[in-house]
């Protein structure tokens, strides 16, 4: 046969192994293993053993290397790297397409796999929503010469439908009003809560108002939604509350004072 290639390793080269993607040689009297690219011969790595290694197998996972001078053995594991990739905040349907970030600790690219195409489909790093249910995402990097594959990761987000909430204006009160209700809607159908953020001006059980003191009240609507609906975005409405006037009889001329 042809010889397609002479590559320099070590002091002393005894024994050689191949891992599937790179050749091991364990040099003698260099006291050090050499990682050549199999399909280069370029050399990737150098690693220190033990004194006067002579023998080099691979267990499907890591290289061992026998010293011969040192009797000891010594276990060699490919570079390893780990995935990061930060939980994702659940979306509406019908949002634009958005990017995916996760490094790998190698700094090698980063990859992503849908594992719920009927939901949300991948393609790069952009994700499209599909329909509402659950998406799940996994990141990806399979390693090179010099790293292992790295584990996956997996994240999950909810997709649902988006609401509204209507919510009219609400005209002013006076502070001897008796209580009163109020209205709103959501889009969803789902019942709307109401709030009072001015509770020393007026209150609000359920949908009825009563008022407290003269001043500007103000209500929020609210609409937490369901498995299938995001939460609709509040929407408040303020008024005023007034309170009762005096007429005051001054010459030929009414005063009128509110308190």
């Amino acid at each position: 046969g042809a010889i397609v290639g002479t590559y320099t390793v070590g002091n002393g080269p005894t024994g050689v192994v191949f891992d599937g993607t790179n050749i091991w040689v364990a040099n003698f009297y260099g006291n050090t293993a050499t990682k050549l690219l199999a399909s280069t011969g370029a050399i990737v790595g150098t690693y220190t053993v033990g004194n006067g290694p002579t023998g080099v197998v691979f267990d499907g996972s890591n290289i061992w290397v026998t010293n011969r001078n040192s009797n000891t053995v010594t276990k060699i594991s490919p570079g390893s790297q780990t995935i990061s990739f930060a939980p994702l905040s659940d979306q509406t349907l019908g949002a634009p397409p958005f990017v995916l970030a996760a490094t790998a600790s190698s700094g090698l690219a980063v990859g992503f796999v849908s594992n719920t195409n009927t939901v949300c489909a991948v393609s790069g790093a952009t994700v499209t929503l599909v329909a509402i249910g659950t998406c799940s995402i996994t990141a990806v990097q399979s390693g090179n010469a010099n790293y292992g594959a790295a584990v996956p990761v997996t994240q999950s987000f909810a997709v649902k439908y988006p609401q509204v909430i209507t919510f009219g204006a609400l005209s002013n009160a006076l502070l001897s009003s008796p209580p009163f209700p109020i209205s709103a809607n959501a889009s969803s159908d789902l019942p709307v809560t109401f709030g009072s953020t001015t509770p020393g001006v007026c209150t609000i059980s359920g949908d009825t108002v009563t008022v407290v003191a003269a001043g500007i009240c103000s209500i929020t609507a609210t609409q937490v939604g369901n498995v299938n609906y995001a939460a609709a975005a509040p929407v408040s409405q303020s008024f005023a509350i007034v309170g009762p006037v005096n007429h005051t009889q001054i010459g030929g001329a009414l005063a009128l004072t509110q308190f």
